[in-house]
């Protein structure tokens, strides 16, 4: 059969040849900076297939995702690609049904913290290079473009190019200067941490999705911007209070066995500031949403950042 899908005839080609059998039916289909689709293949198998633009950074990705896999993590079994499929790059992997967003409040952010730390922890002695790079641009702080703010990551527009809201503008600027004076060794994480790229079942991970967010950035900022997205459910708005934060980083030094020093914490609220005021400054834009409501909670983060 032909589906009526992107790439027409092409997606059911590219799934023969290099997962031995054509679709039959679309279980679903989303997306936001990718095309996902789930399939069921003519054998009965059911896989997802992620069509984006090509980027030499995505086989780094699948890497990381199969060693997880291969170590017992709970993430999708990699199946195949990166392949090209029509203008695009195409990635498969097993389909991993059920689990639900795991319900905030009560001990999420401690339950998100120790997976991450388990993440990390496999992620150690990972060597992929620098087929990370660059990162995404949300955590990307150390961007060699002009202006403060990184390449938007869903439109062309120039977040460089508004000088409102100044406020929001000067957060930026304070925050990446803390993050460019930090050094510290790059290690391999997840940095679209959010709830929406998780799912639990009965109280444990189930799968961890979106692996085009692995990315090279040294430990701590990993856990701040987890920090601050962790409770994101791909609703609007949704970013972790301030004291979820807190508990998050408290959990996770827990896990880790090791405290961080004061600098190494103050790189980490800068962090998750950054992915915070980056996402406004994005939003503002592209007119969503009010940036006033995060103004209050930006400031209280940078003086954490600060202090």
């Amino acid at each position: 059969m032909v589906l009526s899908l992107p790439g027409g005839d092409a997606l059911a080609s590219w799934c023969e040849q290099w997962l031995g059998a054509r679709p039959v039916d679309v279980i679903f289909k989303s997306g936001h900076l990718s095309t996902v689709l789930g399939l069921r293949l003519a054998d009965a198998r059911e896989v997802v297939v992620k069509v984006r633009p090509d980027s030499p950074r995505i086989s780094g990705c699948v890497e990381v995702q199969r060693r997880l896999w291969e170590s017992g993590f709970p993430c999708p079994r990699p199946l195949a690609g990166p392949a090209p499929l029509v203008a695009g790059i195409a990635t498969a992997e097993e389909y991993v049904r059920g689990g639900t967003q795991l319900e905030r409040g009560g001990d999420s952010p401690i339950r998100f913290a120790t997976l991450l730390w388990q993440l990390m922890d496999r992620c150690a002695l990972l060597h992929v290079e620098h087929r990370l790079d660059p990162p995404p641009p949300w955590v990307s702080w150390d961007h060699t473009g002009p202006g403060v703010w990184a390449a938007a990551s869903d439109s062309d527009a120039d977040l460089n190019a508004d000088p409102e809201p100044r406020w929001l503008n000067e957060i930026g600027a304070r925050t990446r200067e803390i993050l460019l004076a930090f050094r510290a060794p790059l290690v391999v994480g997840h940095v679209d941490w959010e709830s929406q790229n998780i799912r639990w079942q009965d109280g444990q991970p189930l799968a961890v999705h979106d692996w085009d967010s692995a990315a090279t950035r040294p430990e701590v900022t990993i856990v701040g911007a987890a920090a601050a997205v962790f409770a994101r459910t791909g609703e609007p708005g949704g970013a972790a209070t301030v004291e979820e934060s807190e508990l998050f980083f408290d959990a996770y030094q827990r896990e880790r066995r090791g405290s961080f020093t004061k600098g190494e914490l103050g790189a980490a609220w800068a962090a998750g500031l950054w992915v915070l005021a980056f996402d406004t400054k994005e939003n503002t834009v592209n007119q969503r949403g009010d940036p006033e409501e995060f103004a209050d909670e930006a400031w209280e983060r940078l003086r954490r950042a600060s202090s």
